[in-house]
């Protein structure tokens, strides 16, 4: 099947409920699912934030698998959430010895445009479902590259009625463990909550554990701005570390340390509207 066809239906379809439609549509209307989808996109990531190496991003930037290309004014490649997730789907497909023209076919499924040539954020809505509500899901994908993804109980409708059994899925909740580096992620609510982008953004920084102190500045009883400060650690004579420091970053209040005439830590404070 040619993808590049946009009105074309994919083989591979996971049964949803008959609900589906109904919460897809108040994710992408409602000010809630926009404000979260703003937050999923926000570039404000960059790949010295990540556990790859510049060489292996710009090697899958060259061979087609990433997502849009966004670079600030200094040039420097800077990510989204979303970006983040889908990078460590790029890595366990590539730990799984899955070949690049099968992984761009994933990437088609996932994040390109759906029959009527529709945006279809899939993936960016169900990755809102684990961050916001912490339901399990998954990327599923079949051997020939075919991808969906979906929540754990319309994986197992999909197998009982077309018969499948061999596929690779990934957890979302699994990667958000390694992106955080958490040792697991726990289901805090009873019953659906609705978290704001802000908020949920406070909540991965306090678990990631990145940063010495997050003050919260309020406006109108809603959370306004972050300012997040992290220990950077000392630099050399060089200064080159304090240059690309000073990149990194819009806005930041940085504070050098020296001793005897030698620079001992710099610690930066983030602001984050």
């Amino acid at each position: 099947m040619d993808l590049t066809k946009p009105n074309e239906l994919p083989k591979f379809l996971i049964l949803r409920g008959a609900d589906f439609g109904v919460n897809f549509y108040e994710y992408q209307t409602s000010d809630d699912g926009k404000q979260v989808s703003k937050f999923l996109h926000e570039p404000n990531i960059t790949v010295k934030n990540t556990s790859l190496t510049y060489r292996t991003v710009n090697h899958w930037d060259s061979l087609g698998l990433l997502l849009d290309e966004r670079k600030d004014s200094a040039g420097w490649r800077k990510f989204g959430l979303l970006d983040l997730y889908w990078l460590s789907v790029i890595n366990t497909l590539r730990d799984y010895g899955f070949p690049t023209e099968k992984i761009k076919k994933v990437k088609k499924y996932l994040f390109e445009q759906r029959p009527n040539n529709n945006a279809y954020p899939i993936f960016e809505y169900y990755l809102a479902l684990t961050l916001t509500h912490h339901k399990e899901c998954y990327v599923i994908i079949l051997p020939d590259g075919q991808a969906d993804i979906a929540m754990q109980h319309e994986i197992e409708e999909t197998k009982i009625l077309f018969g499948i059994s061999s596929y690779i899925s990934i957890s979302l909740d699994t990667l958000t463990q390694k992106i955080f580096r958490l040792k697991e992620v726990k289901n805090y609510y009873e019953f659906p909550i609705y978290l704001s982008a802000k908020e949920i953004l406070l909540l991965l920084d306090i678990r990631e554990g990145k940063y010495e102190s997050i003050t919260i500045h309020f406006k109108n009883g809603q959370i306004e701005r972050l300012d997040k400060t992290e220990n950077l650690g000392a630099i050399d004579q060089s200064y080159e570390k304090l240059r690309e420091i000073l990149k990194e970053e819009k806005f930041q209040n940085i504070m050098v340390k020296t001793e005897m005439g030698k620079t001992v830590s710099i610690k930066r404070t983030i602001k984050v509207k």
